[in-house]
């Protein structure tokens, strides 16, 4: 999730921007998209997030909306690390023992640990895996309740082109459980024109497009697409007022919904 251009000499091709969440949620500030999902898509559940950067929404399915597990998926290693650092230190919700209310702090002290025995974490219900979702190892087949992609297709898209992003779609589709819901926050074709010419392949794919983001929800509940229905969730600011203001990070999430009884 991110820019593709980076400072200098960087590019994130991937939209795999490092301070991602700096910009997006300054000073910690919550992250609104959380307040549209309802809480019963995954509370006790199983869930997939894709593109998850450095893990803050990952962490925040579990916390926040009670998942049971969750599973956090991105393309870049060092990013893969950092939420697994993150992760590792971040005081379990559900901790019988010791929650993070009890300690009076989100993160664990080392010293705490060395005193008083080991503080069980989000790791322990966290999984956080490097891997290119699309054309990388199948998730199992209805392993998931729900999985979640916000502002992550745009960079498939332009990297894999329309088989690259109807593959996502099809994978998603395949990785649910009967009932289950995948929640779609798609970037605007506007941003997709801001990332040309960020690499050659990016460039090639993006004159080729013929399936556009305005696209999506008619392609997802189509006979190809395969969802059952797809239901319009509203529109959510990824970060402060000003951060979407500046940078057009107000976007429409949708929830779509596979086939069959949960």
């Amino acid at each position: 999730r991110g820019r593709g251009k980076g400072r200098g000499d960087e590019v994130y091709e991937y939209g795999n921007y490092p301070t991602y969440y700096n910009k997006r949620l300054p000073g910690g500030i919550a992250d609104t998209r959380l307040d549209i999902l309802q809480k019963e898509w995954f509370e006790g559940k199983r869930v997939l997030d894709i593109g998850c950067n450095t893990g803050v929404f990952t962490v925040e399915l579990l916390r926040k909306l009670g998942a049971d597990s969750v599973v956090g998926v991105d393309i870049d290693a060092s990013l893969v690390r950092r939420a697994r650092a993150a992760a590792a230190a971040l005081a379990h919700p559900n901790d019988a023992q010791y929650t993070a209310e009890q300690l009076g702090v989100d993160w664990v002290p080392v010293s705490f640990s060395q005193k008083m025995g080991p503080v069980r974490t989000v790791a322990s219900s966290v999984q956080f895996v490097c891997s290119n979702f699309v054309t990388g190892p199948e998730c199992g087949e209805g392993e998931f309740d729900a999985v979640v992609c916000l502002s992550t297709s745009k960079w498939i898209h332009l990297n894999h082109g329309d088989l690259g992003v109807k593959e996502l779609f099809a994978r998603v589709l395949r990785a649910l459980r009967p009932g289950g819901v995948f929640i779609l926050e798609p970037q605007p074709w506007k941003s997709y024109r801001k990332a040309r010419g960020t690499t050659a392949t990016i460039d090639g794919h993006y004159s080729t497009i013929e399936l556009r983001p305005s696209d999506f929800t008619e392609y997802l509940k189509s006979d190809e697409g395969g969802f059952a229905r797809v239901e319009p969730l509203g529109r959510a600011v990824a970060g402060s007022a000003q951060f979407a203001s500046s940078k057009g990070t107000e976007r429409s999430i949708v929830a779509c919904f596979k086939a069959g009884a949960p």
